[in-house]
Formats: structure tokens, sequence, C-alpha cells
């Protein structure tokens, strides 16, 4: 089984859309770090440091193009607020609000980052790619 990708919630949503359901989008797609592999509900492996901090930010994505969309606009980013605190970031997870919610997808960063107190990380780039797709 993946370590990474949607989450059963989210391929749920998709297939009960396909089959006549009506599902409303989120109005707004927050971003969560981690040290590790989220698990299938991005409760695994929280980064420490942005407790007492802004855990959850928002994204902003462009139109999808090819079956997959990107990060649009402003990046998101954070900054290691908790006190004595080393820890490497490793994977990102979207959620569907700012707290609570539901966790839609989770993705390995490009490459680990050490942060610690004081530091700032930006997602300056990610996608959700669904392939492969039809040829045409």
């Amino acid at each position: 089984m993946p370590a990474v990708g949607i989450t059963s919630y989210m391929a749920n949503l998709w297939l009960n859309w396909v089959r006549g359901s009506s599902t409303t989008p989120p109005t707004t797609v927050y971003a969560q770090l981690h040290v590790g592999v989220p698990g299938a509900t991005a409760a695994s492996n929280l980064s420490a440091g942005t407790v007492g901090g802004t855990v959850r930010v928002a994204i902003t994505f462009a139109a999808a193009s090819g079956g997959s969309i990107s990060i649009t606009g402003t990046a998101p980013s954070w900054t290691c607020s908790a006190s004595a605190v080393s820890e490497t970031l490793s994977h990102v997870s979207f959620f569907d609000a700012s707290s609570g919610g539901n966790c839609l997808w989770t993705a390995a960063l490009n490459s680990t980052r050490t942060w610690s107190t004081g530091d700032t990380y930006t997602l300056s780039t990610d996608s959700l790619n669904l392939t492969p797709l039809a040829a045409n």
C-alpha cells in the first residue's frame, strides 16, 4: 500500500460524485507539515515545530490541466514557533479545514529539511496528479 497519496475520504468523494451524489468542494485547502509518513488520516508524525503556532496554512491551486493541479499565488509558509525544537520535515498533508476536518491527500516533500526554533519553511511547489490519463 502506498505511504502517501489521496485518502479514502477523497477517493470516496470522487467516486460518489461519479455515481451522481452531490459534493461540496472545500472553500479553502490547508497544508500541514510532518516529520514522517502522515498515515491514512494524517494524524501521525506531526511537526512539533508548529505546536503553539499555525499548524495548517491556507494554500491555493491553479485550475486543473492535464490531470494535475499545482500551487499558485503566495506559497504557504510556517515558522517553527515551539521552543527547543530541532526536527526534519519530510511530508505534507492537505485538509479541507484549518483544524479538524478531513485529510484529502498526503505527499512526501521533494527533499527533507531540518528546521529549528525560529526557522521558516516555505512550500514553494506541490501538485496533485491523477494518472494515468487515457491517450487521445
